[in-house]
């Protein structure tokens, strides 16, 4: 009976998570002894595309939870880290700086080598819903130069 309970107040916590605005994932672990451990990650963690306008080329972008993440476009892998900031009113703009910290100095998606700078970049993240969002300069809509669709949680 306990764990009918757990389990109906997981689900329709999660079901609440849901419903909100983006800010953040709840999942849960249980270890061996049977203790349960609630982990929250930023909601942007997960693997994300980006399909480059007149090619068939989609850039990658793999959100650790650790605030790693992993770039692939064509032949090109980089690897640095992120900062997701969400907005302090739960709207639809958060704040992103990545850090590309390394690089197989291989073509991307535009042909281009471009060597790992360390340079941190600081974009707009404009949510348009739970599986699509926008890369911007500003936090107006009409500054928007990329989106992604995610592709796994």
């Amino acid at each position: 009976m306990k764990q009918l309970f757990m389990a109906t107040v997981l689900l329709l916590g999660s079901m609440s998570v849901l419903a909100a605005e983006p800010s953040a994932v709840t999942k849960s672990k249980v270890k061996a002894d049977g203790e349960i451990t609630i982990v929250q990650r930023p909601v942007i963690s997960g693997l994300w595309g980006m399909t480059i306008p007149n090619t068939q080329c989609v850039e990658y972008y793999n959100f650790k939870e650790n605030n790693k993440v992993v770039v692939n476009s064509d032949q090109e892998w980089s690897t640095g880290l992120y900062e997701y900031q969400p907005s302090a009113d739960n709207g639809p703009v958060a704040g992103l700086a990545l850090q590309i910290t390394s690089n197989n100095s291989q073509p991307d998606c535009s042909g281009k080598t471009m060597p790992a700078s360390n340079e941190v970049l600081q974009y707009y993240v404009r949510w348009q819903d739970a599986n699509n969002i926008q890369f911007c300069g500003s936090n107006e809509s009409r500054s928007c130069v990329v989106g992604l669709r995610r592709i796994l949680p």
